[in-house]
């Protein structure tokens, strides 16, 4: 005897998801092709069920991942030579500067590193810190490689070495070299 296949209709899709990523979408065009991506995995990544967008973190908005909370006051592009007393850098392109605080809001120490920090421009580039240019934009190594006790902060300029004339718009923020990360945009 045969006996028929029962197929599961499929779930219906969660509404707020789909406006949420069409809103993404119309937002990064709006911002340059490249930043589609970027969008679409903030939109993806952030959903929590709501039918309406999220405002993406930015700058004077408190971030965490893992242990540490962040708070990105600014991000300055062009700066062709970095001085700090008989301390200089100069770049391959230009200099991108983010200044941030980096608070400990864990129980445990941690230790903040600039080469954990990663830059995107608005074509989905990805840029690393530079550390030596960190060192002469704070002036010492202990905003680039510092232990952060329980309780503790500590302002950090980030440096990353960018092409002529381009431009950040995220800034993703790691804990350590294996957290997950948090984007804060930045620009565009």
């Amino acid at each position: 005897m045969y006996e028929p296949t029962v197929i599961a209709a499929a779930p219906a899709p969660r509404r707020g998801r789909t406006a949420l990523i069409v809103v993404a979408v119309v937002a990064a065009v709006c911002c340059g092709l490249g930043g589609v991506a970027s969008a679409l995995r903030y939109a993806t990544q952030n959903d929590g069920g709501s039918s309406v967008s999220p405002t993406p973190p930015g700058f004077g908005v408190a971030v965490r991942d893992g242990v540490f909370e962040f708070t990105v006051q600014s991000m300055t592009c062009g700066q062709t030579e970095l001085v700090n007393g008989w301390l200089r850098a100069t770049p391959q392109g230009q200099f991108c500067v983010g200044q941030l605080t980096v608070s400990n809001i864990g129980s445990t120490p941690q230790r903040f590193a600039d080469g954990n920090q990663k830059a995107f421009g608005p074509d989905g580039k990805a840029y690393a810190a530079d550390t030596g240019a960190g060192v002469v934009a704070n002036g010492n190594g202990d905003a680039i490689w510092n232990v952060v006790n329980p309780g503790n902060s500590l302002a950090a300029k980030v440096v990353f070495d960018t092409p002529p004339g381009a431009t950040i718009v995220w800034l993703e923020v790691h804990d350590s070299a294996f957290s997950r990360g948090v984007r804060v945009w930045v620009g565009g």
